[in-house]
């Protein structure tokens, strides 16, 4: 179910948990700025530890997931919200993608300077039709690469020789 987008404001969330190791003092600059720049068009919202019901339920009413910017690869929570249909912010540099023998990904790789986040998710803003797309997008990648029973086979077979 994901968010329409003729809801205003788009809405864009961080969830705060871990916060240096997330690099959330970056996207928190680069949010405040946001905000100062699309008032009225999108909603930058800052999510402390949930229950991952509540988590759930908060997701549906977002369309873009800044994950983190201090890392060269995505994890969980950025996997969760593209199975949920959401724009991924987070790690994905060539060096992982490579690694993991995936030639391209949805996620929009991001780094700790809150002018890149900033730039980075602004573009998204200006153009929401890109979001509906990169949400199915990603939605698609996560059943490709990340279907549970998919990555059990791969690591039988791994085992297995």
């Amino acid at each position: 179910n994901n968010h329409e987008l003729k809801d205003k404001p788009i809405k864009v969330i961080h969830s705060i948990t871990r916060p240096g190791f997330k690099g959330t003092k970056y996207i928190k600059e680069a949010f405040h700025n946001l905000n100062k720049n699309f008032q009225g068009t999108a909603e930058f919202i800052f999510q402390k530890k949930l229950s991952l019901n509540h988590y759930l339920e908060t997701m549906g009413n977002v369309s873009i997931v800044v994950d983190q910017c201090n890392t060269y690869s995505y994890g969980m929570n950025a996997l969760i919200s593209m199975a949920l249909g959401k724009v991924v912010f987070s790690g994905a540099e060539p060096e992982i993608l490579k690694a993991l023998k995936i030639k391209n990904t949805p996620v929009k790789n991001i780094i700790p300077n809150p002018a890149f986040i900033y730039d980075s998710i602004s573009k998204l803003i200006d153009n929401p039709s890109m979001i509906k797309d990169l949400g199915q997008s990603s939605r698609e990648y996560v059943e490709r690469y990340h279907d549970a029973p998919k990555i059990a086979e791969l690591y039988i077979k791994e085992w297995n020789k």
